[in-house]
């Protein structure tokens, strides 16, 4: 049995034992007006009945061998309730009022289907049990039954209207655990080819160039002048290729020069390794506090703009609108399709910036259509930036 379907059950075991001495109270101890003589021994029968499977069914919810699915022992459930309130009273009964919690506990299973053949089969059976006791002093006659009848009805509608909306909020969340866990096994993978990818970079550029100038500086050792010169232009080389690498691994600009001079020099730097121009236009507001985890959505959005998107130009925007930063990618280019935004193997295309988005409070839109550029709009709280990048 699943964790919801444990939880189902105990829940609707929970309510069926608080109901034993409500019943108790309402019908034995509270004195009430218009009271119906009732059949005690019958009902006394009837409610030990009921204990006892209340019980048996709790212990069966409490050691999961339960499932709250409305077969057998849901319909001897309404049968003890029906027979409870036919000896107490029928229509004048205090039990009628106990009609009330069957619809709204089916409720809890999520299954409208289901939700909404119990909200029939309950007013068809209160009818049943109530008709054929006469009223007491005109309490209880038919329009009390119609009355009550209608309510509960009307209860039953309300309750396929929650169930309906629990049913969309647990596939809701289904969906996004299933998204989490497709995402996360991409990020693991992903950051497994960074670290493969970083490796052979180095291997093939630094260490490489580095080797060369060993080799320079043994040929200047034996009085080689051009060999000396060579090395030191191997060396400045390298020198800006590992702050190259070292600026995409970790954007040192940001924490001296603000989120503003880092995106400028993420713009510069994209435009030079793409080809495509990248403009920035940045409202002063926008650029206060911590913007990692801004830089962090720019940096993948104007990224996958540039790689994929085959633009023209690119427009990265940040202003601040209200309480929160608006953070705009827009491109000229071919636009984004509907598989571009699932999570694919060796892409995590925009899920983690959703991602990213959602775990500090905000949203993403898309507006897109084919060859008609991208639009792209990131709103982060700014508690929620500042949360999120700590």
């Amino acid at each position: 049995m699943g964790e919801d379907a444990r939880a189902q059950a105990r829940c609707i075991a929970a309510l069926r034992l608080g109901l034993l001495p409500v019943v108790v109270l309402s019908v034995l101890v509270i004195p009430v007006r218009h009271a119906p003589v009732i059949d005690e021994p019958a009902f006394a029968l009837t409610l030990g009945m009921g204990a006892l499977w209340s019980v048996v069914l709790a212990w069966l919810a409490r050691s999961d061998r339960a499932h709250p699915d409305l077969g057998p022992a849901s319909l001897l459930d309404i049968a003890l309730l029906c027979a409870l309130t036919y000896e107490s009273g029928g229509s004048v009964s205090q039990l009628r009022t106990a009609f009330f919690l069957v619809p709204l506990g089916v409720a809890m299973l999520s299954n409208p289907r289901v939700t909404a053949a119990w909200a029939l089969m309950v007013p068809a059976a209160y009818i049943a049990i109530a008709a054929p006791h006469p009223g007491v002093d005109g309490v209880g006659g038919v329009g009390g039954v119609l009355d009550q009848a209608l309510y509960l009805g009307f209860t039953g509608a309300g309750a396929v209207l929650l169930s309906m909306l629990i049913s969309r909020s647990h596939g809701r969340v289904c969906e996004l655990a299933a998204a989490r866990g497709r995402l996360l096994g991409e990020t693991l993978a992903a950051e497994q080819r960074a670290r493969a990818r970083l490796a052979y970079e180095l291997h093939d550029g630094p260490v490489q160039s580095l080797l060369a100038a060993s080799r320079s500086l043994a040929r200047a050792e034996r009085g080689d002048a051009q060999a000396l010169r060579d090395a030191g232009g191997i060396v400045r080389g390298t020198v800006a290729e590992l702050r190259g690498a070292v600026r995409d691994l970790h954007p040192h600009t940001l924490e001296y020069a603000g989120l503003a001079g880092a995106l400028q020099e993420l713009a510069q730097a994209t435009a030079q390794r793409s080809g495509v121009p990248v403009s920035v236009e940045i409202d002063d507001g926008a650029a206060d506090g911590d913007g990692a985890l801004l830089f962090a959505i720019a940096r993948e959005l104007v990224g996958n703009a540039a790689a994929h998107a085959a633009a023209q130009r690119i427009v990265l925007r940040l202003a601040r609108a209200g309480p929160e930063n608006l953070l705009e990618v827009i491109d000229d280019g071919r636009g984004i399709s509907e598989q571009d935004l699932a999570v694919r193997p060796g892409h995590l295309g925009l899920a983690s910036v959703n991602e990213r988005a959602l775990a500090a409070g905000g949203e993403v839109r898309i507006v897109s259509s084919p060859g008609a550029g991208t639009t792209i709009r990131v709103r982060i709280p700014l508690s929620g930036a500042l949360l999120a990048s700590a």
